[in-house]
C-alpha cells in the first residue's frame, strides 16, 4: 500500500510537471519530458527491479522530488537551486522535442531504441573515452568480462583480406585443433567467410564442445584442407607465462600478468608459493611483468601489492566528486615475501590497475620499476544500472599513488577530459619511503627507462603481412623442419626471395609512398616539367628490388626465421621461456637482479 501511495503520487508530480505538455495529437499525446524521464509508470517499477539491493525510497530521493515540485509552484528555496533545477527542465524539454521530431519527420524511419543509442552515445563521447553506454547486459559483458570464451582459441589477423591464423592461445589449441601457423580461414560449415574479424568470431562462438567444420587454404598445398574440431570453453589466461630460473648461485622467478581479474591473485599466490619454498638466501629476485595489461578490477590489484608490502602499507587512494569515492586502501593481510628484490616490467601498454601496483611498489621503494613510461589511465569506472536492463559505464573517480600522485594523462581534447586532467593535480614535489623524489608525469616513469629499438619498417611490414610465417609453412610442408636449415642461410634467403617474389612483393617505404603523392600531383601540374624529372630520378634512386631488401635485412629476417622455426618445433611452454630470454627487457632485469649494490642504490638503501 505504501509503494502504491509513493507511486500515485510521483505520478501526479510528474502530471504537474508536465502539464503543459499534453495539448497535441498521436506522438504528440506522449509528453517530452517524460519521455526524458522513462516512458511511464512502469518507470518505477523497472527501476526497483534493475537494483536488487535499492528500497524504493533509496531508488527516488522523494525530498528532492519534492523540492522540484515547490519551484514548479513557484515556492522559491534557494536562487541558485531554482536556476539549476530550471536548466535541468529546459534542457529535458529540448532534448524530448528534438528526439520527437526525428521520429516523426527524419527521412527514414529510426527504431526509438536506436536514436536514444546514438544520442547517449554523442553525450558520452563528449565527455571522457571511457564513459559509455550499453544497451543491454551482453553489450557490457562483451566490454567489461573478457575472461573467459567458447571458441577454437586460435588468434587470427585480417591480412590483404584473408583470415591468417598467427598463434594460439594455448597449448591445446595449438595441438589438437588440427589448424597450423600461416592458415587461411576460408569457409565455416559450409559458409564462406566474409574475410573480417567480427564474422569469424560470430561463427567460431558457439555452444562448448560443439562441432565445427573448416576449410583453410595452406601454403604449398593446392587444395583447400578440411579440418572438423570442436568449440571448447578458452579462459584467457591471468597469467599467461612463469619460470624459475638460475640467477648466480639461487634462483628468480618471472611471472608475466595479462590481466587483472579476480582469480588473478589466487593464480599469481600458488605461483609465488613454488618460489618461497626456496630459502630466503637462495631466492635473487622477483620479476612481475606488467607490459601491455590493459588493467581490470581494483581489488585484485590491491590483492597483488599485498603480497609485497607489510600490512598497513598504503597502496591507493581514490578522490571523486562523492564523498564516499574519497578512500584509501592499505594492505591488510599477512604478505607472502617483502624482501627479496621485485622488478616491476611496465610499457605505454601499462594501464589502470598495471599503474596502481607500479605506484605502489615504487613509492613504498619495495621494488624497482623497469621500462617505459606507461599509459597514464589513472581515473575509476563505476558501473549504474538504468531501466530495462540497460547500463552507464561512469568515471567517478581518480587515482592517486601512496605519495599522493596523480597517474592520469589527459590525452582527450574535450572539455570534460581536460577538466578531469586537472582534478587534485599539483606540481609540486611528491617522495617515496626512502625520500626518493618522484613526480607526476602523466603515467608512472620508471626508475631504469629501456628505450624502444628503431622500427626497421621493411622487417615490421614483413610481420605484419605474415610473410615468413606462411614462408615457413610451405617450407613445412616441403622438408622437415628443424633449425640445421639455417646452418646454410644463403640457401634459406634465396628461397625466401623467391617466395616473395612469386607473391609479387613490392615494398615502398612510406618516404617513397609520399613521394609518389608528389609525383603525381606535379604531372597534373603542366609547368612543372624540370622539377617532375627531378623527382623521378629521386624515386629511382630510393626504390629497391626485393632481393637487394632482404640481403641489407638479412640479420633481422634470419632471426624471425629461426624464431618461426622455433615456436613450430617445441612446445608452447618452451617457446615462451626461448622468446623471453631474447627480450631486452627481461635480459636487463636478470643484469640488476645479478648487481644487489645498483638495485638498492637505485631504491636509496644503503646496504
Amino acid at each position: 500500500m505504501k509503494d502504491k501511495v509513493k507511486l500515485f503520487a510521483l505520478l501526479f508530480i510528474f502530471a504537474c510537471f508536465f502539464l503543459y505538455h499534453s495539448k497535441s495529437e498521436h506522438l504528440d499525446k506522449i509528453q517530452p519530458n517524460l519521455w526524458a524521464f522513462g516512458t511511464s509508470d512502469d518507470t518505477t517499477v523497472i527501476e526497483e527491479e534493475a537494483s536488487d539491493s535499492l528500497t524504493q525510497d533509496e531508488v527516488w530521493d522523494w525530498d528532492e522530488i519534492y523540492r522540484i515540485y515547490k519551484q514548479l509552484k513557484g515556492e522559491k528555496e534557494d536562487s541558485l537551486r531554482d536556476e539549476y533545477y530550471f536548466q535541468i527542465q529546459k534542457s529535458f524539454d529540448i532534448f524530448a522535442a528534438a528526439f520527437r521530431e526525428l521520429l516523426k519527420n527524419y527521412v527514414i524511419e529510426i527504431p526509438p531504441l536506436e536514436l536514444i543509442e546514438y544520442a547517449l552515445d554523442g553525450i558520452t563521447r563528449q565527455l571522457d573515452p571511457y564513459t559509455d553506454f550499453f544497451l543491454n547486459e551482453k553489450e557490457l559483458n562483451d566490454v567489461v568480462s573478457n575472461y573467459e570464451y567458447v571458441g577454437l582459441g586460435i588468434v587470427v589477423s585480417e591480412i590483404d583480406s584473408s583470415l591468417v591464423v598467427v598463434d594460439f592461445i594455448d597449448s591445446l589449441a595449438k595441438d589438437i585443433s588440427g589448424l597450423k601457423f600461416g592458415d587461411q580461414v576460408v569457409f565455416i560449415d559450409n559458409v564462406k567467410l566474409v574475410p573480417n574479424l567480427d564474422t569469424l568470431r560470430a561463427y567460431t562462438s558457439g555452444k562448448e564442445n560443439s562441432r565445427i567444420e573448416l576449410r583453410v587454404r595452406r601454403e604449398g598445398v593446392d587444395t583447400l584442407i578440411p579440418i572438423v574440431t570442436f568449440r571448447r570453453k578458452i579462459e584467457v589466461p591471468e597469467v599467461s607465462f612463469s619460470k624459475i630460473f638460475d640467477v648466480d648461485d639461487g634462483k628468480a622467478i618471472y611471472i608475466s600478468i595479462k590481466q587483472f581479474t579476480p582469480n588473478m591473485p589466487d593464480v599469481v599466490r600458488e605461483t609465488l608459493r613454488s618460489f618461497v619454498k626456496f630459502k630466503p638466501e637462495e631466492r635473487k629476485g622477483i620479476i612481475i611483468d606488467l607490459r601491455d595489461n590493459p588493467g581490470g578490477t581494483l581489488e585484485s590489484a590491491i590483492q597483488l601489492c599485498e603480497m609485497f608490502l607489510p600490512p598497513n602499507t598504503i597502496i591507493v587512494s581514490t578522490r571523486g566528486r562523492a564523498e564516499d569515492e574519497e578512500k584509501t586502501y592499505k594492505a591488510t593481510i599477512a604478505p607472502i615475501d617483502t624482501t627479496t628484490p621485485l622488478i616491476v616490467l611496465v610499457n605505454n601498454g601499462s594501464a589502470s590497475a598495471s599503474e596502481i601496483v607500479a605506484a605502489a611498489i615504487q613509492d613504498n621503494d619495495r621494488g624497482v620499476i623497469l621500462g617505459e613510461k606507461t599509459f597514464g589511465k589513472g581515473i575509476i569506472q563505476s558501473i549504474a544500472v538504468l531501466p530495462y536492463d540497460s547500463y552507464l559505464k561512469i568515471t567517478t573517480a581518480k587515482y592517486f599513488s601512496p605519495s599522493g600522485r596523480s597517474i592520469h594523462k589527459n590525452r582527450y581534447l574535450s572539455s570534460a577530459s581536460k577538466q578531469i586532467g586537472k582534478l587534485y593535480s599539483t606540481d609540486t614535489l611528491f617522495y617515496t619511503k626512502n625520500g626518493r623524489v618522484v613526480r607526476e608525469s602523466n603515467g608512472i616513469q620508471p626508475d631504469i627507462e629501456i628505450k624502444e629499438k628503431d622500427r626497421n619498417s621493411f622487417v615490421d611490414y614483413i610481420r605484419s603481412k605474415a610473410l615468413i610465417v606462411k614462408f615457413i609453412t610451405r617450407l613445412e610442408n616441403q622438408e622437415p623442419l628443424s633449425l640445421d636449415i639455417l646452418q646454410n642461410k644463403k640457401r634459406i634467403l634465396e628461397k625466401f626471395i623467391n617466395y616473395l617474389k612469386e607473391k609479387g612483393i613490392d615494398y615502398k617505404p612510406y618516404t617513397e609512398t609520399l613521394l609518389d603523392t608528389v609525383i603525381a600531383n606535379l604531372e597534373r601540374d603542366k609547368t612543372q616539367g624540370s622539377l617532375l624529372q627531378k623527382f623521378k630520378g629521386l624515386k629511382k634512386e630510393m626504390h629497391k628490388p626485393i632481393d637487394k631488401l632482404v640481403q641489407e635485412n638479412s640479420n633481422e629476417i634470419l632471426e624471425e626465421i629461426e624464431n618461426e622455426i622455433e615456436r613450430r618445433i617445441v612446445s608452447f611452454y618452451e617457446y615462451r621461456y626461448y622468446v623471453l630470454q631474447q627480450d631486452e627487457y627481461f635480459k636487463e632485469s636478470v643484469t640488476l637482479l645479478k648487481n644487489p649494490k645498483r638495485y638498492y642504490e637505485i631504491l636509496g638503501v644503503k646496504k
